[in-house]
C-alpha cells in the first residue's frame, strides 16, 4: 500500500541509538529485524520484544525488508548495505528514521557535547510525571523504565541529538536544548569553527513558534544564543540567566539547590543524582516543563523521581564500606567534572580506573588528558578501547601514562594485566575507599568483577 511500511531492518541494531529506534518501531506494531556483530544484553532484550536479531552481517538478513536503517558505525562495504542498494530497498541513516518518527510528535531534542543523555532523561521524567506520557529515544537506559526508549501516548517526543557525524541536522524539533559545545568529534568537523556552525544551524532549525533552551555557562553556547532571533530561555549557575541554580549542596550521591526564575525564587529541588553539572542539566528540564505550562511543584516532583541513567555516576556496589561507581565519561572535561563532584560529596578523591576511548580521540585531546589525569592522585589507565579504529602510531596508554608521570603525577599506572588488577583491587580496597571506573568502552566490567570479589 502507498506510504505504508511494515518491515524494517536495522544494521547495527545493538547500538544504543539504534536499539531505541528499534524498540519504538516494535511498539508501533512494525515487523523489525536487525543485525550486529555480537549478541548482547541489548540485542537479547530486543529479541524478547519480538525483533528478529541476527548475529553477524549477511545479505540474507535483509530479505523482505521494505526499508533498511544503518548506524554511523556501519561501513559502506557491509554486505547488508550492498544488498539493500542492489535491491533498491530504501537505505537511510539512523538520524533520518529518527526524524521521521519525530514528525509524528511534538519534538524535543537535546544537543551538546556533554550532558545530553542525562538532560534528555530528566526532561522525559518530568513530562512523564506531569502526565504527558512522552515517547522517548535517548542514549542511556533510564533506571525507572529499564530502557532507553518508550512509545508514549502523548504528543511529545524527547530525543537525544547525536552530533558525532553531522546527521543531527536531519532532525526538525520544535524545542531544542543546547547544553554546551566542547572539543569533540573534530575528526569529523575538522575544527571548532565548523563544530560551532553545526550546532548553530541545528538551533536555527526550530520553527518560529518553537523554543531554544541554552546554557549560559558555556561561552560557545552563549555566543550562539546571542545570534538567535526566536524565543529562547537560558539557564546557568555561574553566568546570568533566566533560570539559575543557587545554594547548591551535596549529600553523598544527592544534590539540592534553589531555583530562581528572572531573579525570583521558585523553590528548592532535590536530585538523587550527584554534582553541580546535574543541577545544571535539571535546569534545562525545568525550563522545558515550564514552557509547556506545568507547575514548578509538579516539575520538581518529576525530578525527584528521576533515578538517573545507566553508567552516569552510577553506584554499582557498596560492600564493606567500599563504593564502586561507574561513569560513561571519556572526555577530559567530563572526567574533571565527575572527579570534582565526588570530591565535593565525599571530601576525598576516588581511585580512578580510566579506559581511553578511540585512538583518534586520545590523539586529538592528548594534552588535555595529560593535564586532567595529571591531577588525579590514584590513577590507573587501561589500554585504549579501539571502538573499531585501527591503532595510531605513538598513541598508546603506556605513552599517556609516561607523559602524565613527566607532568608530575608519579602515582599514575598503566594496567597491562586487567585480571591481576582486579585481584589486587579486590584485596586492597578498604572501608571508605571509592573506586570510579570511567570510559565509553567496557571498563565497567572490571568494576563489576572487583565488586563480586569483595565479600
Amino acid at each position: 500500500m502507498y506510504g505504508k511500511i511494515n518491515k524494517v531492518h536495522l544494521i547495527g541494531i545493538g547500538g544504543i541509538g539504534m536499539s531505541g529506534i528499534a524498540e519504538v518501531l516494535i511498539n508501533m506494531g512494525l515487523e523489525v529485524s536487525g543485525s550486529d556483530l555480537a549478541e548482547t544484553q541489548i540485542t537479547r532484550r530486543l529479541a524478547s520484544l519480538g525483533a528478529v536479531v541476527h548475529t553477524g552481517h549477511s545479505s540474507e538478513n535483509i530479505k523482505g525488508s521494505e526499508v533498511v536503517v544503518y548506524s554511523s558505525a556501519i561501513r559502506k562495504d557491509n554486505p547488508e548495505m550492498i544488498a539493500a542498494a542492489a535491491a533498491r530497498v530504501p537505505l537511510i541513516p539512523r538520524a533520518e528514521m529518527l526524524a521521521e518518527l519525530m514528525r509524528l510528535k511534538f519534538g524535543i531534542a537535546v544537543a551538546g557535547s556533554h550532558g545530553k543523555t542525562t538532560t534528555s532523561s530528566m526532561i522525559a521524567s518530568v513530562l512523564s510525571h506531569c502526565g504527558a506520557d512522552p515517547t522517548i529515544v535517548v542514549g542511556g537506559k533510564l533506571r525507572t523504565i529499564d530502557s532507553n526508549a518508550h512509545l508514549g501516548t502523548g504528543r511529545f517526543m524527547v530525543v537525544e541529538a547525536d552530533e558525532s557525524d553531522g546527521s543531527f541536522e536531519k532532525l526538525s524539533p520544535v524545542v531544542t536544548v543546547l547544553t554546551n559545545i566542547d572539543k569533540e568529534h573534530l575528526d569529523y568537523y575538522g575544527d571548532m569553527k565548523a563544530l560551532e556552525l553545526a550546532f548553530s544551524n541545528f538551533l536555527h532549525k526550530i520553527p518560529f513558534y518553537g523554543l531554544a533552551v541554552t546554557c549560559a555557562d558555556c561561552p560557545r553556547t552563549a555566543r550562539i544564543s546571542r545570534e538567535f532571533n526566536k524565543k529562547i530561555l537560558t539557564y546557568g549557575i555561574n553566568s546570568p540567566a533566566d533560570l539559575m541554580a543557587e545554594n547548591i549542596r551535596f549529600s553523598k550521591l544527592r544534590t539540592s539547590f534553589e531555583v530562581t526564575y528572572g531573579g525570583y525564587l521558585l523553590g528548592e529541588v532535590d536530585l538523587s543524582t550527584l554534582g553541580a553539572h546535574n543541577a545544571l542539566n535539571s535546569l534545562a528540564a525545568i525550563a522545558v516543563g515550564m514552557e509547556f505550562g506545568f507547575s514548578f511543584e509538579k516539575i520538581k516532583e518529576g525530578l525527584a523521581t528521576f533515578e538517573g541513567t545507566e553508567r552516569r555516576l552510577q553506584l554499582k556496589s557498596e560492600k564493606k564500606g567500599v563504593k564502586i561507581i561507574d561513569d560513561y565519561g571519556h572526555h577530559p572535561s567530563e572526567l574533571e567534572v565527575t572527579i570534582e563532584a565526588l570530591k565535593a560529596a565525599f571530601s576525598q578523591e576516588p581511585i580512578l580506573l580510566f579506559q581511553p576511548h578511540r585512538f583518534s580521540r586520545t590523539k586529538l585531546l592528548y594534552n588535555d588528558f595529560v593535564r586532567v589525569l595529571g591531577k588525579i592522585k590514584h590513577l590507573y589507565v587501561l589500554d585504549i578501547y579501539p571502538a573499531g579504529e585501527k591503532p595510531v602510531k605513538g598513541i598508546t596508554s603506556e605513552k599517556l601514562v609516561e607523559d602524565i608521570k613527566k607532568a608530575g603525577n608519579a602515582n599514575a599506572r598503566h594496567v597491562d594485566d586487567p585480571d591481576a588488577f582486579v585481584d589486587r583491587m579486590a584485596n586492597e580496597l578498604k572501608k571508605g575507599d571509592i573506586l570510579l571506573t570511567s570510559g565509553a568502552g567496557n571498563v565497567w566490567k572490571y568494576g563489576d568483577r572487583i565488586a563480586e570479589r569483595i565479600v
